[in-house]
């Protein structure tokens, strides 16, 4: 899924766009099985700016009493000189028998993403 604007231009605060994301998000967690990983894109520098919005809904949200946020800052080494800082954070479902293994997946994705190619 991805969540982009129609245009670039600045738009007024719409809080129907919260609650369609809220909609959405709280319809794919009606499986208890499912988890989803997301990343805030860094267009126009804005991937710090995006992170902090999503964990404001998720702060603010009554699922938080049912799906479990965690956050991990990856920093990928492009070069000896060139980093690269990536926001992401791992949803799932309290209730999911799988929430050990997935939290493991999880952990590995920076090691596997600095791995030398």
């Amino acid at each position: 899924m991805i969540i982009e604007k129609a245009s670039n231009n600045l738009e007024p605060y719409d809080a129907k766009v919260s609650k369609t994301i809220e909609y959405i998000i709280e319809q794919f967690f009606h499986k208890i099985e499912n988890s989803l990983i997301y990343v805030c894109s860094d267009d126009h520098n804005k991937a710090l700016t995006r992170y902090k919005v999503f964990d404001r809904w998720y702060k603010n949200s009554k699922y938080r009493e049912v799906i479990v946020k965690i956050d991990n800052t990856i920093t990928i080494h492009i070069n000896k000189l060139e980093v690269q800082k990536i926001h992401t954070s791992f949803l799932f479902h309290k209730q999911n028998s799988n929430y050990k293994r997935l939290i493991e997946i999880y952990e590995q994705i920076e090691k596997a993403l600095n791995e030398e190619k």
